[in-house]
């Protein structure tokens, strides 16, 4: 890799956390794109150079996560008996806990990333459970599973703890999985 493109990578690494850091303490609307590429002592066109706007940026640091959310439970998926799993998609996201949290909890003009994660578990979640196991129509299964799993990791994180809250989460979808399978 040349030096260019270190250059671009911890540039595009030091906006995504500048705006992140911003998210803390304000609504993503009220964040100037100057306020972010200030932060981090780069002029404008350096910051345009790399992305639109701040919509852009905001979109990008969300693909990401989304991708590597993605990949833990398309592993978690294809081994859905293996408590260790769950616990390293938990442990994984735990890494990652502030920029997540921060995603979760702020208000981002229009992108809703909690509800594109409880889309992305409800997907997940209707590869594995069965149609006809439940006297409710799937989808409400799905819906009510994705929901109580994505506050699951959110209540984890925030009160550090995702080994716990991991293996308890596990434990019941394998009861359910289990009994209905």
């Amino acid at each position: 890799m040349n030096t260019a493109d270190l250059r671009s990578i911890k540039t595009e690494k030091a906006l995504k956390n500048s705006l992140l850091g911003l998210m803390k303490t304000k609504v993503f609307s009220e964040i100037s794109t100057k306020e972010i590429y200030s932060s981090v002592l780069i002029g404008k066109s350096t910051f345009y150079n790399h992305y639109v706007d701040k919509y852009d940026l905001l979109s990008q640091i969300i693909s990401d996560e989304v991708n590597v959310f993605e990949d833990l439970l398309q592993k978690r998926v294809d081994q859905i008996t293996n408590t260790d799993l769950l616990i390293e998609l938990y442990e994984s996201l735990y890494e990652k806990k502030e920029a997540f949290l921060t995603l979760c909890s702020n208000q981002n003009d229009g992108i809703d990333f909690k509800q594109i994660l409880t889309v992305k578990l409800s997907q997940f979640a209707s590869l594995k459970i069965n149609e006809k196991a439940f006297p409710v129509p799937n989808d409400f299964v799905t819906d009510l599973y994705a929901s109580s799993a994505l506050q699951a990791i959110i209540w984890s994180l925030k009160a550090n703890q995702p080994e716990t809250i991991a293996t308890f989460m596990n434990k019941v979808m394998l009861a359910v999985y289990k009994i209905h399978s």
